[in-house]
């Protein structure tokens, strides 16, 4: 549950309860209004008809229903008042009965006004008849329809306050909220690694703090990142040099006493051969070996620092590396193309994008389980920045799932050297359908 639905929440609760108050008080007076007039009617009635009964209005019919009811109809003639006369034999006779009208105003309303009938009922004893009794019973149609005409623009304008209250409500708390959002956003991009997000200065004094604190996070997270880059990028750099001085060493001093070891028995050979055919074999067999370790170490150098890229460049480097991989996996094919005339790379990212090719189709040989390997190179644009290299990779293989597989496999070195380079890339892929790498790399 959010806060601004809790916030919302207790604030409609408060003023919906304070609109209950306040259309319980004008019901509350409603009540008292309408028991009080019709009170009053029904003793205002019974004064009238002993004022009657004592001036002789009635004289003569007071021992007489039959003459009494007449009179009495007349008093209640308004339907305003149910009379009734009831003699000592039980014998009741309805002088006026009340008019059966509809009332104007809600059931709900007229049932909460309406007072209890005891209170409307008044009795009147016949001093001159024992026995014989007139009951008095008032309505309250009238004061209902006239509290409820009183009644009602209170009650609407309670409601209109108590909509328009939470309208207001609703539409502050929203504004108040929004630099809250707006902190959550930024937290959210920089969490994501996006350290250059900035927030503009807020209104609330409080929410200020928070985004000046966020921002110096992220500005630190920014440098420390920064700084990251800065140390990985020497690192690379330090093994890059590493590598050329060790493939370069063993060019110059393991490539060269090989040699010699080889032209050595190579002599020997040729020197005894007729003498000594045994020692003559030997003689083979260490010029044999020779050759095999120089080979080896031949390859060993060009995984280190292959020559070609220094002596061609990066295009001729990746054609040779891909034309080795095919002379070496049979069940695969590895296709190349490259289209970047006019694009010119540094050291660095040459060497980074050979890297990233290598360990790609290393991937592919031993995971993959692909019948064809594309490899591409093209010149794109990085969010108009300018020109840049981007680099394909894809295969028809058995595939992962990105978000079942952890970053292993090589892709986090992939990720690692494109994000020095100061590119993107993007890993798509999905079970039996191979795996595609697209990496953007500014120049």
């Amino acid at each position: 549950m959010s806060l601004a639905f809790r916030l919302n929440l207790v604030l409609t609760l408060l003023v919906l309860a304070s609109a209950l108050i306040g259309g319980g008080l004008v019901i509350r007076n409603a009540q008292r209004a309408v028991a009080a007039e019709a009170v009053s009617t029904a003793d205002l009635t019974l004064q009238l008809l002993k004022v009657a009964l004592a001036h002789g209005e009635a004289s003569g019919a007071a021992d007489r229903p039959e003459t009494l009811v007449p009179v009495l109809r007349d008093i209640g003639a308004a339907g305003h008042l149910a009379i009734r006369v009831a003699t000592a034999a039980g014998a009741e006779t309805v002088a006026a009965p009340l008019a059966d009208r509809a009332i104007a105003a809600p059931a709900w309303f007229v049932s909460m006004v309406t007072p209890p009938a005891d209170s409307l009922t008044r009795l009147l004893e016949l001093d001159g008849t024992p026995g014989m009794r007139v009951f008095i019973r008032a309505s309250a149609a009238d004061e209902i329809e006239e509290s409820w005409d009183e009644a009602r623009p209170l009650l609407v304008l309670i409601a209109l306050f108590a909509l328009t209250a939470n309208a207001i409500i609703y539409l502050v708390i929203g504004r108040w909220l929004r630099p809250i959002y707006t902190i959550t956003d930024a937290i959210e991009q920089v969490s994501k690694g996006h350290f250059d997000q900035r927030i503009e200065a807020l209104k609330p004094p409080e929410l200020q703090q928070i985004a000046a604190h966020v921002n110096r996070m992220a500005a630190a997270l920014q440098h420390a990142d920064a700084e990251k880059s800065r140390i990985a990028r020497q690192g690379l750099s330090i093994q890059e040099d590493e590598r050329r001085a060790l493939a370069r060493e063993l060019h110059d001093e393991m490539g060269q006493s090989i040699s010699a070891i080889k032209a050595v028995a190579v002599s020997i050979r040729q020197n005894i051969a007729e003498r000594e055919p045994e020692a003559a074999g030997s003689a083979r067999t260490i010029e044999q070996i020779s050759s095999d370790v120089y080979a080896s170490v031949r390859g060993m150098m060009s995984r280190l620092r292959p020559g070609v890229l220094d002596e061609l460049g990066l295009v001729s480097a990746l054609q040779e590396m891909v034309d080795a991989w095919n002379a070496h996996h049979d069940d695969t094919f590895c296709r190349f193309n490259a289209e970047i005339d006019g694009l010119v790379l540094d050291r660095d990212a040459e060497i980074n994008v050979y890297r990233i090719v290598q360990e790609a189709l290393t991937n592919v040989a031993r995971h993959a389980a692909a019948d064809t390997v594309s490899v591409a190179l093209s010149v794109g644009g990085q969010g108009g920045a300018g020109r840049c290299l981007r680099l394909t990779i894809s295969d028809d293989g058995t595939g992962f799932e990105p978000s079942t597989v952890r970053r292993g496999l090589g892709l986090l070195g992939i990720h690692e050297r494109v994000a020095l380079l100061g590119g993107t890339v993007s890993v798509e892929s999905a079970r039996g359908h191979g795996v595609t790498i697209d990496a953007s790399i500014p120049t």
